[in-house]
């Protein structure tokens, strides 16, 4: 196809040999129209892009108005946090065991932080600079925080006035720095109640880890009761609304939502008793050159903890904002292990105190009747092998081989001599572990073991031997591989006293929230009816006689009637024992269940823990019951039970 333009008259177009001519009139009649077409599909595109606009408009303003509001004042406004105190925690009477102080940490917010390289390290270095911090210890934790996605980077804590002056007088040329008051646990007599309260350490990456609701700032419960109720003792955070300019700048604070304290706990344990046991033990500790020992007492009417002592202490102060590295290698290197609780934690032979229930259990077996005697020459013999009494204690029933304590007699229903059968390891076992032992109590701490009873079948697997009749006599007197803790046996003894519940110790009362709320924590009955009525009072009798006429004749001075059992357990290849002494009283209407450990460092301690018990008792029966009468009008765990 070709085309001629022609200037004057005509214009020709051939179009497959044909021409065809137009007028310069048609011409520009035609250039009008197509003018005149592209005029109206670009009008009509205006229009359309311009009610596309006002439609758009429309939406953001009026449909979606609020929500770009929203965004709009989120991009000025930051938040930062204020910690929420924990709950206290008090005693039975309302007696504060701790506080809450407030310290000054410092923080950084990470959305403020400058985002240019160069004034992020001009930021970290007047931070070290105002604070003499360590740069490595700031960056370390912005990128802790960074990982952990969290909104605040803790820098510093409990900073000193000096620190606190500088941040104030130059803090304001930091963006996103600034200070914040934390509540820091202060305990109250520490010593006295480390092992039951446990202590809080600042949040770690574990903790995080395993819980994505706490912050950099938090103080976490790390054992003790801190541990065991950290839901309970959480408050709940608030925050502080802070408005910023373009340049990151904190305007002013324009809202605070206020935390929320958490729980406060109330405790089973009787405060004034605790400090009157450990003075009793650091008495006795005077007297017989000893510094290792544990006390458990017990309410055996629901198993409530009303003093729970492991000694040597510690101070639980120096864990809240991390122990310094001399201050931890002090205590981990001391030979009498302040941090180990003895209480819950530590498995011990225990002795003669088991001869109660052994008792009960070969008299329910029909081993023996209640008058039953053996007699006890200081010894006897089977085969090559001698087992000795621990003095003559001549013939004895069951009443009165518990109060002197009559080995021959145990080891006669333990694995049999003369004319009595004996129980044997698996009868005993049954009784054993029936009365709680080789099993953790469940008591409200951390730390707490089972202890240990054998049978034939772990010996055979643990030493490739058979059993033998002395194993069954050193079980039957609480020697062997027996083991328990003094948590374990004071339990024990509160099933006697109590006529034979087993009751799980717990140490919690009740908590009440920051409304007022309470709500009292429900004593668990692990079993019941371990004797017959019967059995459970000769057993008990023979208790009495071991106050009246037995080996705890120094209780008899006390102003009312106990029962009691003494044990004294050999341990390791030398002479050393532990002494044992586990009582319940008043006699008639037990409401007190004392055990005393002390643990042996030469053979004179197996007469130690009896003075322990005397002095505990003459104090809570004259001195904490006039006490607890003129209290009657204070907050008290007895209004609520």
């Amino acid at each position: 196809m070709r085309l001629w333009p022609r200037r004057k008259k005509y214009e020709y177009i051939e179009i497959d040999d044909a021409v065809l001519t137009a007028s310069e009139e048609d011409v520009a009649r035609m250039e009008f129209r197509l003018n005149k077409k592209w005029l109206s599909i670009v009008f009509v595109v205006m229009i359309i892009v311009l009610c596309g606009i006002g439609a758009r408009l429309v939406f953001l303003i009026i449909i979606k108005g609020d929500l770009y509001k929203e965004r709009a004042v989120a991009n000025s406004m930051r938040y930062s946090i204020i910690p929420a105190p924990r709950g206290l925690i008090l005693d039975r009477f309302g007696a504060p065991l701790v506080e809450n102080v407030p310290q000054t940490d410092i923080v950084v917010i990470l959305s403020l932080l400058p985002e240019d390289n160069a004034e992020r390290e001009k930021f970290i270095e007047k931070l070290h600079t105002i604070l003499s911090v360590p740069k490595m210890q700031i960056e370390d934790a912005i990128k802790t925080a960074q990982t952990q996605k969290q909104p605040e980077a803790l820098i510093a804590t409990n900073i000193s006035h000096d620190a606190l002056f500088s941040f104030i007088e130059n803090g304001r040329t930091l963006a996103g720095a600034r200070l914040v008051t934390t509540p820091r646990r202060q305990y109250l007599e520490s010593t006295f109640f480390a092992h039951i309260l446990g202590y809080t350490g600042i949040v770690q990456k574990e903790d995080l880890d395993t819980d994505k609701s706490y912050y950099l700032t938090d103080h976490v419960g790390r054992t003790g009761i801190e541990k065991v109720y950290e839901k309970l003792l959480r408050g709940k955070h608030g925050a502080t609304g802070i408005e910023i300019n373009a340049r990151g700048r904190s305007l002013r604070i324009t809202e605070s939502i206020p935390a929320i304290q958490g729980n406060d706990l109330y405790l089973t344990i009787d405060a004034e008793l605790q400090k009157h046991t450990i003075a009793a033990m650091k008495k006795a500790f005077e007297r017989y050159n000893l510094s290792r020992g544990a006390v458990v007492i017990l309410d055996p009417r629901d198993g409530s903890v009303r003093a729970l002592v492991s000694m040597p202490s510690y101070d639980n102060n120096l864990f809240v904002n991390g122990i310094s590295h001399d201050d931890y290698v002090a205590l981990t290197q001391d030979p009498d292990r302040p941090l180990f609780n003895r209480a819950v934690g530590g498995a011990y032979p225990p002795g003669s105190t088991v001869k109660p229930i052994l008792a009960g259990a070969a008299l329910t077996e029909g081993i023996i009747n209640e008058h039953t005697t053996v007699n006890s020459t200081g010894a006897i013999r089977i085969g090559k092998y001698t087992f000795r009494d621990w003095r003559v204690n001549g013939v004895a029933d069951v009443r009165r081989a518990i109060a002197v304590s009559h080995d021959i007699f145990f080891y006669a229903i333990g694995g049999g001599y003369g004319s009595i059968k004996g129980m044997g390891m698996e009868t005993m076992k049954k009784y054993y572990n029936l009365f709680g032992f080789g099993e953790k109590t469940g008591i409200d701490l951390p730390g707490e073991v089972t202890g240990f009873v054998p049978d034939p079948a772990w010996k055979e697997k643990r030493f490739g031997e058979k059993w033998s009749i002395g194993n069954d006599y050193h079980a039957a007197i609480g020697q062997g591989f027996v083991t328990a803790t003094p948590l374990q046996i004071a339990n024990a003894t509160a099933a006697i006293a109590n006529g034979g519940t087993l009751w799980q110790p717990h140490i919690l009362a009740y908590w009440r929230d920051q409304n007022g709320t309470i709500t009292s924590y429900k004593p668990h009955k692990k079993r019941d009816h371990l004797f017959s009525r019967h059995i459970m009072d000769v057993v008990r009798e023979g208790m009495r006689m071991t106050v009246t006429e037995g080996t705890a004749r120094i209780l008899s001075t006390i102003s009312v009637p106990i029962a009691a059992k003494t044990g004294t357990a050999q341990f390791g290849s030398g002479k050393k024992t532990h002494s044992w002494l586990t009582s319940f009283a008043p006699y008639d209407k037990p409401e007190i269940v004392v055990l005393v450990l002390m643990e042996g460092q030469s053979e004179q301690t197996s007469s130690a823990s009896a003075p322990v018990a005397h002095d505990i008792y003459e104090w809570y029966f004259s001195q904490r019951n006039a006490q607890h009468t003129t209290r009657q009008e204070n907050a008290s765990i007895d209004d609520v039970e």
